[in-house]
């Protein structure tokens, strides 16, 4: 079966792919558009407002660092920076209820763009890497020559409603 998948880079080269029906828009702001929010864990960056909505903006490469026991590298955002905000939902979005979805906006490196990928070719995840991953990360697949690891969208949500208060 074939289906389609948003890739991104987050933070050091670091390549990733999600469901394109988990995928809404693609944000480019200023990083002061983003409002802190006090006492929520260090990868949420903040909200913005969007179309009239509060989104939270979510730092992907810290929060995978963090449950994937990896060492993050720190990131300082400057003033004037433009941060690219992938928007996802944990919804598929041809079954979205039209305002009551869960959404996050997501800071990544690069957009790559649309990928069509045979659901057979997908492998699992190497079972030398620790059981963490097997949460976060649904498979791997090759594209363009290099390995990149599907993301478990389901559990990144799931991972933020228990971070939130």
């Amino acid at each position: 079966m074939i289906k389609d998948y948003f890739c991104i880079q987050v933070r050091q080269s670091v390549q990733l792919a999600l469901p394109l029906e988990n995928v809404i828009d693609v944000i480019t702001l200023n990083w002061e558009k983003i409002y802190p929010i006090p006492g929520v864990a260090a990868a949420l960056l903040g909200v913005v407002n969007q179309r009239g909505r509060l989104l939270w903006v979510l730092e992907l490469g810290d929060l995978l660092s963090q449950l994937l026991g990896l060492t993050p590298s720190p990131i300082r955002y400057r003033v004037g920076e433009r941060l690219k905000l992938l928007t996802i939902t944990l919804n598929p979005v041809e079954q979205m209820p039209s305002e009551d979805s869960r959404q996050i906006a997501c800071v990544v490196s690069e957009l790559k763009g649309v990928v069509s990928l045979d659901t057979d070719n997908i492998k699992p995840i190497p079972t030398n890497l620790t059981p963490s991953f097997n949460s976060f990360l649904s498979g791997v697949a090759v594209i363009k020559n290099l390995p990149v690891a599907l993301l478990n969208v389901p559990a990144i949500f799931a991972t933020l409603r228990i971070l939130t208060p």
